[in-house]
């Protein structure tokens, strides 16, 4: 998601992590995934992936871990993840295990 930048692969993975997504191969505002993170951010996983379908991970300790940087409260984090705060708690402290390794 490099191509992307952080913001607008946090907005992609929260509203389409675990579908199916259509690369589409011209700009149409009325794409879902344009409206979701905008046609220059499209171009740019055009250029990487291509036209076409692109498979999207579900990613939530990432997610997790970006949200809790911009100071979401945890049980905001669990209920846009759609999991419990336990599985939040649990990917925070991975992190700061594997850190600390």
């Amino acid at each position: 998601m490099r191509a992307l930048g952080a913001d607008a692969a946090l907005a992609l993975l929260l509203q389409f992590g675990g579908q199916t997504v259509n690369i589409p191969s011209r700009a149409g505002a009325k794409a879902p995934l344009i409206q979701a993170i905008g046609t220059d951010q499209v171009g740019r996983l055009r250029d990487v992936f291509g036209a076409g379908t692109l498979k999207v991970p579900m990613a939530r300790s990432w997610c997790a871990r970006r949200l809790d940087a911009e100071g979401v409260a945890r049980a905001e984090i669990a209920k846009r993840l759609r999991v419990t705060r336990e599985s939040v708690r649990l990917y925070l402290i991975d992190r700061k295990r594997r850190r600390a390794a």
